[in-house]
C-alpha cells in the first residue's frame, strides 16, 4: 500500500524454493512462496524473497512449474512410520526441565504452569510428526515440516553443497537417522530431516555423491 518494490532474480541463483501455510492459510487453501537465492556477488549473504505472500496453492504449483521446472513440488509425499513419533516423545524435554527448575527456585507456587509446558511440549512434537513427510524425485529433494507453520521446501541435488548423515545411539536402536544438507549461499542455508530410516539416510548420501559422476 503506497509502496512498491521491484526486484529480480537469476534463475541460476536460485537454491531452492519454500512455501509456507500458516493455519489459517490451509484453512483458505493459500500458501505463501519464499525463493531462496545466493548472493549476486561474492561475499553477498544468502537472500530470501517472498514471490508470492497469498497465492492459492494450486495455481501457485503451476506457476513455479512453469518459471522454475527444476523444482517441482510433489503432493504426494511419504510419511515417517509410527516409531518415529515414539522416538519424539522419548527425547528429552529440556524447556519443560527448565521451567520446572526455575519455577521451583523463584516461584514454587506457579510449579503447576511447568505441567502446562510439557503439555505442550508433546503436542508440539505430535504435530511435528504428523506434518513431517519427504521424498526424492529425480534430480530433486522435498521435505515437508511444521505444526503451527506449514513448510514445504525444495532443493535440487546440484545445488546442495554437503550432506551429513548422523544417528545417535538412540536412533540405532529404532534404526533411523538424521540428514542434514546445506546449500550454496553466504551463510549457508542448513536444512534439517530426523526419522529418516538407515536404508534411505544410506540411499540419499549416495545419490548426492553421483552428483559428482554424472558432472
Amino acid at each position: 500500500m503506497g509502496n512498491e518494490v521491484s526486484y529480480s532474480i537469476s534463475k541460476n541463483k536460485v537454491q531452492a524454493v519454500r512455501v509456507e501455510q500458516s493455519i489459517v492459510k490451509r484453512m483458505l487453501g493459500l500458501v505463501s512462496i519464499k525463493l531462496i537465492s545466493a548472493g549476486s556477488f561474492e561475499g553477498e549473504k544468502e537472500e530470501i524473497s517472498s514471490l508470492y505472500p497469498f497465492m492459492p496453492k494450486r495455481e501457485a504449483y503451476d506457476m513455479l512449474h512453469t518459471i522454475l521446472p527444476h523444482y517441482p513440488i510433489k503432493e504426494e509425499m511419504e510419511r515417517f512410520p509410527l516409531k518415529v513419533l515414539w522416538l519424539k516423545l522419548f527425547q528429552p524435554y529440556y524447556l519443560t526441565i527448565a521451567a520446572v527448575v526455575g519455577l521451583w527456585i523463584f516461584k514454587m507456587e506457579w510449579i503447576w504452569i511447568a505441567g502446562i509446558v510439557f503439555g505442550v511440549s508433546i503436542l508440539l512434537r505430535i504435530l511435528d510428526y504428523w506434518f513431517t513427510s519427504y521424498t526424492r524425485h529425480n534430480q530433486t529433494v522435498q521435505i515437508r515440516k511444521g505444526g503451527w507453520l506449514n513448510e514445504t521446501f525444495v532443493t535440487h541435488r546440484d545445488r546442495i553443497q554437503q550432506v551429513t548423515v548422523k544417528h545417535a545411539w538412540l536412533d540405532r536402536k529404532f534404526g533411523v537417522a538424521t540428514i542434514m544438507f546445506s546449500n550454496r549461499a553466504n551463510p549457508s542455508h542448513e536444512s534439517l530431516l530426523f526419522g529418516v530410516s538407515k536404508e534411505e539416510a544410506g540411499i540419499f548420501y549416495e545419490w548426492y555423491h553421483k552428483k559428482s559422476v554424472s558432472g
